[in-house]
């Protein structure tokens, strides 16, 4: 007959397998989280070229666009457009 802590030992031993196949699951599911995030990160920021950066300072002086009309219009996002505008970005 096995002793009480025989057996609460034998508890706390599959408790703790059972605790690392879910740490081992999870850990898995990270990891391919981990490769979604790399891959979009990849997949972002379609490059402007020159001419694109002195069309969208030449629409935003002259057709007072908007930096989200033209976020759109080159499928960037609007705060690329304000920092175009602003200098920070193509000087």
């Amino acid at each position: 007959m096995s002793t009480f802590l025989e057996r609460e030992a034998g508890r706390l031993w599959d408790r703790n397998l059972l605790l690392e196949k879910e740490n081992l699951e999870l850990r898995l599911k990270i990891d391919a989280l981990d490769e979604t995030i790399q891959d979009l990160r990849s997949q972002n920021r379609p490059k402007l070229s020159e001419s694109d950066v002195e069309e969208i300072r030449r629409f935003h002086r002259t057709a007072r666009l908007t930096n989200q009309e033209l976020a759109d219009m080159y499928s960037v996002h609007r705060t690329t457009i304000s920092r175009i505008i602003a200098g920070v970005y193509h000087q």
